[in-house]
């Protein structure tokens, strides 16, 4: 699955973790919720990225981080091509068990990229 969108700000807990997001709205969504591996193509070049699709106020969110890449995305186009899924949503109790589900889908996608 391909999305495609406009990279918008976002409440930045993922960079309170050391995994900073590009975040895309999407009108609709319909393949299962949660992390992805993933290929994202913004400024003309593609990354290794993980991607994190979730529903939150009410609308579907595509958070994307690309791996090793430090640069302003804001306001630019990124495509997004859906690889493989590496797990679902999970209930937090407390922010260190989301961090850890965090560093651990990190750790999952990464060797996703680099078996």
């Amino acid at each position: 699955m391909q999305i495609k969108g406009i990279i918008q700000r976002g409440d930045q807990k993922a960079r309170d973790f050391g995994y900073p997001t590009a975040n895309i709205h999407l009108d609709s969504y319909n393949k299962e919720p949660g992390t992805y591996a993933a290929h994202a193509t913004v400024f003309g070049s593609t990354y290794p990225a993980a991607a994190y699709i979730s529903k939150r106020h009410g609308a579907w969110m595509c958070e994307v981080h690309l791996f090793d890449v430090e640069m302003n995305l804001y306001g630019a186009e990124m495509t997004v091509d859906l690889l493989s899924h590496v797990s679902p949503i999970d209930p937090f109790e407390s922010t260190q068990q989301m961090q850890k589900k965090i560093h651990k889908d990190m750790h999952d996608v990464r060797f996703f990229h680099n078996p």
